[in-house]
């Protein structure tokens, strides 16, 4: 029987849209970045980085997003 190995995972980060407005952002927030990491435990670092930049398709990223 195989033993499963739990010595590196994925790590998943989203950035999305956002406004100072809730209501407004509920129903109109988009992803505009997808972040990922590859974690060794075993020796205890980032073994790879990657991002993906997402353009909105209907909003845009307003100042309250970038400040």
């Amino acid at each position: 029987m195989s033993r499963l190995s739990l010595d590196r995972f994925t790590i998943l980060d989203l950035e999305a849209t956002c406004w100072a407005d809730k209501e407004y952002q509920e129903k109109n927030s988009e992803i505009i970045e997808i972040g990922l990491v590859e974690v060794s435990l075993k020796e205890r670092l980032f073994a790879k980085k990657r991002s993906y930049l997402i353009k909105p398709l209907s909003s845009e990223i307003s100042p309250y997003c970038t400040s």
